[in-house]
């Protein structure tokens, strides 16, 4: 078993003055929320309010909407920004008076990972299901008394929040490898859903994403432990020989298990969140019993409501070929003789044209009866021109189900199948708002 101790934390915090810039952000403003219960003041702006920043509000945040200079004031103790700011803005004029003031400046994987080493950090990193597995080990261990706080990349659906707040010394955080940020971690335990190819800007090759796990799997202590599976041959070649305790989550027995998330890529899931939760001395029974009642995160095949003729209405986050694979398996699975529609918007014009042939496959006709491309959503990149949907459409139609391309989201619509029955959205992108759209047609 491990040798992690649990303890149960005092409220006794240095008082502190923190400005978020791009508190907005589902990073970020989980983080302000961790600040809060230290009993930090808070303040932050963005460009935009949403959900995120509607929950601090309550709490009695001040979020400004827009970037001010006059926000920053030397009485500041840090600042922390968002890493999306030196790309949209690099000349942010609340950075750069932060600067000027001398006021102590850290981007938000820095942050976290001051934040890290001040807790037994349990860090859930992957390619691919690391926002479910993360809320998945946060379920089990708050239904098993051990009281964990807790920062997702998602929100989670027992509780609307993208955190947990907790009292014992166990922080859970999902530890994202964009942009090598999770390299800013002190985490003791490690849990590596599965590596594959993505970030292509970033990591021009395989080999460098897994070099930069590796280094991350290195950062834990000698005593540290990593659960990947050794059924993912990329994550098995990556931590063979690293000098730390490495277990196979793959062992773990689910075939009892009662999951309300459909799809054999959240029963893998499972087995991860259950291998992490046994490393704190919680039994593989009590484990497996907890995620029965786990009702998943936003954007996680999400059911959004029924929309025109009873059409069931999902949104999903799947947004790389193998998640869409998954993501679609689980949605037949759960609809085994209905009508599938996709609507899919490719995020990023780089991922898009290095993975194009894998995108083209990855709807599988005996999961989605029809596929609707909307336009490459850019986010950080210019637009490509060789990046043409209609001609993705038509490969994808000629090896899979019926696709066409569509010009927004009214067009979307209209080109959906009479006979469907279900309906996804899907994409890393604003696609979400079409889901709402569906589901007020009703």
């Amino acid at each position: 078993m491990s040798y992690v101790s649990i303890i149960r934390l005092g409220c006794y915090y240095k008082y502190m003055k923190v400005h978020l810039i791009g508190i907005g952000g589902a990073g970020v403003s989980a983080l302000g929320n961790l600040y809060l219960g230290k009993e930090y003041e808070v303040s932050g702006s963005d460009t935009n309010r949403n959900r995120f920043t509607d929950i601090l509000e309550k709490k009695g945040v001040k979020v400004i909407i827009g970037h001010k200079a006059d926000l920053i004031t030397k009485d500041l103790d840090l600042v922390v920004y968002s890493n999306a700011i030196p790309k949209h803005d690099p000349d942010n004029v609340e950075l750069a008076k932060a600067r000027e003031l001398g006021v102590e400046v850290l981007s938000y994987p820095e942050a976290l990972g001051r934040i890290t080493k001040e807790y037994t950090t349990i860090a859930v990193s992957g390619t691919h299901g690391k926002t479910t597995t993360t809320a998945m080990l946060l379920h089990i261990l708050q239904e098993t008394g051990l009281s964990p706080t807790g920062i997702v990349g998602s929100l989670l659906s027992s509780s609307g929040s993208n955190y947990v707040e907790g009292d014992s010394n166990i922080l859970v955080i999902e530890a994202d490898e964009y942009m090598k940020a999770f390299l800013n971690h002190s985490p003791t335990m490690i849990g590596v859903t599965n590596i594959d190819h993505d970030h292509h800007d970033i990591y021009p090759t395989l080999q460098d994403l897994q070099d930069t796990f590796k280094e991350f799997a290195n950062n834990l202590p000698e005593l540290g432990i990593l659960i990947c599976s050794a059924l993912d041959q990329n994550s098995w070649d990556t931590f063979e020989d690293l000098a730390r305790t490495v277990i196979d989550y793959s062992v773990i027995p689910v075939e009892d298990l009662s999951l309300k998330v459909p799809g054999a890529f959240n029963r893998r899931n499972a087995q991860l969140a259950i291998a992490l939760a046994i490393q704190l001395d919680i039994t593989l029974e009590d484990a497996t019993k907890s995620l029965e009642s786990f009702k998943g995160t936003w954007r996680r095949q999400e059911f959004k409501g029924e929309g025109d003729n009873g059409r069931l209405v999902y949104d999903d986050y799947a947004h790389h070929p193998t998640e869409i694979m998954a993501s679609l398996s689980g949605f037949r699975e759960l609809y085994p003789n209905k009508k599938i529609t996709v609507i899919f918007q490719p995020h990023l014009y780089s991922r898009t044209k290095n993975l194009y042939k894998e995108f083209c496959n990855a709807f599988n006709p005996e999961y989605v009866d029809q596929v609707i491309l909307l336009p490459v959503y850019a986010a950080r990149e210019e637009a490509d021109p060789e990046i043409d949907i209609q001609v993705m459409a038509q490969e994808i139609n000629n090896t899979g189900p019926k696709a066409m391309a569509a010009a927004d989201f009214q067009d979307a619509i209209t080109k959906i199948d009479n006979e469907s029955e279900v309906i996804v959205t899907m994409g890393a992108g604003d696609v979400t708002e079409l889901s709402n759209q569906l589901v007020l047609r009703k």
